[in-house]
């Protein structure tokens, strides 16, 4: 369950394709009910909620095509948009086809900027790899989860390049929070009550704040994204 209630959801019938011809990712997909994304019209801003429980909420063709669409969408609603992330990354089965919506969706990003509207990011556990690295990263204010993972590379990737364990000081919420890349660290009631500051919905002051917690949501996915671990 996401933070904001998507009253009117968008694309729902988009439906990733198997551009690579992947060993077993046609198989996976036709698993699936849905994509790794939600998005849609809450009352008062457009929604991207990412879904870590399919496929590790990588982003994809349709991942990413929901996401632009959504953000272009916003601009005709003049709304905000309210990007909750939760992924491991770009999906490595669709090779460059996924990489490239890192590209789409950071200018439709830019394009929502330019138009004059909001954007708020909400780093839900976890938040990393090319979402991370894109979209995510892009919106005039965010808050993360409590005790998430938040970074590019995951905490194993950095000790295999490094040889150095960054496990404690790194790749957390908390460290992401003391390094400024966001505002405020809450649990899921402490980021609610801050999202709805932020959209103006509330008599609420913005003051950047950490509390201690662990995440919500337990992180439980297989191999189909970028390190998150």
């Amino acid at each position: 369950m996401g933070l904001m209630e998507i009253v009117e959801e968008w694309d729902v019938g988009l439906r990733s394709l198997d551009p690579l011809g992947f060993p077993g990712y046609r198989e996976k997909l036709e698993s699936l009910a849905t994509e790794s994304v939600r998005t849609g019209r809450a009352r008062d801003a457009v929604v991207v909620e990412g879904d870590f429980s399919v496929l590790g909420g990588s982003m994809g063709a349709v991942h990413g095509e929901k996401v632009v669409r959504a953000i272009d969408r916003a601009i005709e609603l003049g709304l905000p948009v309210v990007v909750e992330a939760r992924s491991g990354g770009a999906r490595m089965q669709e090779g460059m086809v996924s990489l490239i919506q890192m590209a789409r969706t950071a200018a439709a990003m830019g394009r929502l900027r330019a138009a004059g509207l909001g954007s708020i990011a909400v780093l839900r556990n976890p938040s990393t790899g090319g979402v991370f690295a894109s979209y995510a990263s892009l919106c005039d204010l965010s808050a993360a989860e409590a005790g998430a993972t938040v970074g590019f590379a995951g905490p194993r990737v950095a000790e295999t390049v490094t040889g150095r364990s960054v496990a404690g000081h790194s790749h957390s919420a908390e460290t992401a929070f003391e390094a400024g890349l966001v505002d405020f660290v809450g649990d899921a009631d402490g980021l609610r009550a801050w999202l709805q500051g932020a959209l103006g919905l509330a008599d609420r002051p913005l003051a950047p704040g950490v509390a201690s917690g662990r995440p919500t949501t337990e992180v439980d996915g297989g191999p189909m994204a970028d390190d998150v671990g």
